[in-house]
């Protein structure tokens, strides 16, 4: 059953709705169109709120975005509302990859962006990524710091979140171990955000 879901701020500059009902009351930000369907990400939880905002600050224009678990697509979304360049999202769930592409198709931005089934370690991706996203469990995580680690061009950064408590510090020394350099860190409702920078 689908989620419903009242208008949602985010940051200086963006808003998440529901549908096109509301547009005339946000006309002064950049809008996300959502239909979240059974995939998670509606700008609600912590997690997924930290990481547009950290989105906000941390993208250039042009910059080509690699969204890991990529959910309902609303960090897809959100990049190229705020200018990014061409975006990849994979997920391991299908419910997950036909949620994104529907709120891709209403948003406008297919021609923008590649959805692709299945795990990190089992694609070849045709280019290493201004700026990685990865909202998703830790436990997945460090299983996937060293891929995510690789795929970053140098000095580029990825955005990490879906941390709960005290796991922030297994995961942050992970992305270490593996050439990363941890920039910032956030609190949200005991959820971390981190972004981090690969050294070389």
């Amino acid at each position: 059953e689908n989620q419903k879901f009242d208008p949602i701020e985010i940051g200086e500059k963006l808003v998440i709705l529901p549908s096109k009902d509301y547009i005339n009351k946000y006309r002064n930000k950049k809008i996300i169109y959502l239909e979240p369907g059974l995939a998670f990400g509606t700008g609600h939880h912590p997690t997924t709120k930290m990481c547009i905002e950290e989105l906000e600050g941390e993208i250039n224009k042009k910059d080509t975005i690699l969204d890991v678990g990529c959910g309902s697509g609303i960090l897809m979304i959100a990049a190229q509302v705020l200018g990014s360049g061409i975006s990849y999202g994979i997920d391991i769930d299908n419910d997950a990859i036909n949620s994104a592409k529907n709120n891709i198709r209403i948003s406008g931005y297919e021609k923008q962006t590649y959805l692709t089934h299945g795990k990190i370690s089992e694609i070849n991706f045709p280019k290493k990524f201004d700026l990685i996203l990865a909202n998703i469990a830790s436990k997945v995580l460090l299983d996937i710091s060293s891929d995510l680690i690789s795929l970053l061009k140098k000095n580029s950064k990825l955005i990490v979140s879906g941390i709960l408590g005290d796991k922030i510090h297994d995961v942050t020394k992970s992305f270490e171990l593996n050439g990363g350099k941890i920039t910032k860190t956030r609190t949200l409702d005991s959820w971390h955000v981190c972004t981090i920078m690969r050294k070389s």
